[in-house]
């Protein structure tokens, strides 16, 4: 690695000046900070009309650079989200190596130092929106060619709408995504401090993507026939979660899993809660949508103070205490050209763009 890299690889992983910048619009809040174009604090009301955090973050700014856990709390991820076979990819004959950093075997969300440890530009804030800039430079992380990419956030009468652009100047590929974990009951529910209350609704999701025991794809695409996998019908996550085994890798009981969404009007995702009266609506020009249910969690990281309650004692997030919904391209495509999706290498002449809005009601 030349001198430049190492140098920008030194930064992406020191924060800048750690503080929170905050924006709103009638009935939604959020807030996020330049590491990893990080939502840190999203509100919104629910059925009573309190203003309620349902995402996972930490209270300190400065705590996303600098922390032991590395959750991935609300960043976007890339420069290829989710997994990689073998961290290797072909473009143009010449075949391209990036860090198989996990289980030495693949690579995920980019590498040892994916977006989500980078440290982006707050270029424009206004009340309503925010927008983060970074420059990834050729052969970082081993991806081919340079890219800029802006992130903007923006709120409006109870939505919060994400636009990705990446602009290469050669081939190269790219798949980002926010990699935001959800509670819809900000874990005051008193009867459980686990999503297994909320209802999931994937009304696009006929198929998903199959994977082998670390979670690469294998090439198959699977129908959704089997009941645990099938949520083309609204039910409650806990209602077959303790039956997915092997669905989040060997062994592991849970979703990690990368639904296909159709094509077709409408939103790909619903989650609600009936104990917050929360709905959040889910639309996005991304061909999958990626559940994974929180297996990871072991009751370690806090909590936030806007999802403490006093009377209940819950201070950290326990095993399935979220859900991250994730909306990306089919995830190892470039490995599969065989695959009826569209191509996931960009140039100087195709940019990158994903758009998702995320529209809250009380129900």
């Amino acid at each position: 690695m030349n001198r430049v890299l190492l140098l920008l690889s030194v930064l992406s992983i020191v924060s800048s000046i750690a503080v929170k910048h905050t924006i709103e619009a009638e009935g939604i809040r959020a807030s996020f900070v330049e590491y990893g174009a990080s939502i840190t604090n999203l509100w919104v009301p629910d059925r009573n009309g309190t203003m309620t955090d349902v995402i996972l973050g930490f209270e300190d700014a400065g705590t996303y650079s600098n922390n032991i856990w590395k959750p991935r709390y609300g960043p976007v991820v890339g420069r290829y989200a989710n997994r990689i076979r073998n961290g290797t990819f072909t473009i143009n004959k010449k075949t391209y190596h990036v860090p198989r950093n996990e289980n030495g075997k693949d690579s995920l969300h980019g590498g040892t130092i994916g977006y989500d440890a980078r440290n982006f530009i707050l270029i424009k804030k206004t009340t309503t929106s925010v927008e983060f800039r970074l420059t990834d430079p050729d052969g970082f992380m081993g991806f081919p060619g340079t890219v800029k990419v802006s992130i903007k956030y923006t709120v409006r009468d109870g939505e919060l709408h994400i636009e990705m652009r990446g602009n290469p100047d050669r081939d190269t590929p790219i798949m980002l995504s926010s990699h935001t974990y959800w509670n819809l009951d900000a874990f005051k529910n008193p009867a459980t401090a686990l999503i297994t209350n909320h209802t999931l609704h994937l009304p696009r999701s006929t198929r998903r993507i199959g994977v082998d025991d670390i979670l690469v794809p294998t090439g198959e695409i699977i129908t959704n026939s089997d009941v645990v996998n099938n949520f083309t019908v609204p039910k409650q996550i806990g209602r077959d979660l303790y039956s997915a085994v092997d669905n989040c890798g060997k062994g592991c009981t849970g979703y990690d899993t990368a639904y296909i969404v159709d094509a077709g009007e409408g939103p790909v995702a619903s989650l609600w809660s009936n104990y917050s009266g929360i709905r959040v609506d889910v639309r996005s020009n991304q061909p999958a949508f990626q559940v994974f249910t929180c297996t990871n969690m072991k009751d370690q990281i806090p909590l936030k103070s806007t999802q403490i309650d006093k009377y209940l004692g819950r201070k950290t997030v326990p095993k399935y205490g979220c859900v991250a919904m994730e909306v990306e391209g089919w995830i190892d495509a470039i490995n599969h050209p065989e695959w009826p999706t569209e191509s996931q290498i960009y140039n100087k002449t195709r940019e990158y763009l994903l758009s998702a809005s995320y529209h809250f009601q009380k129900i």
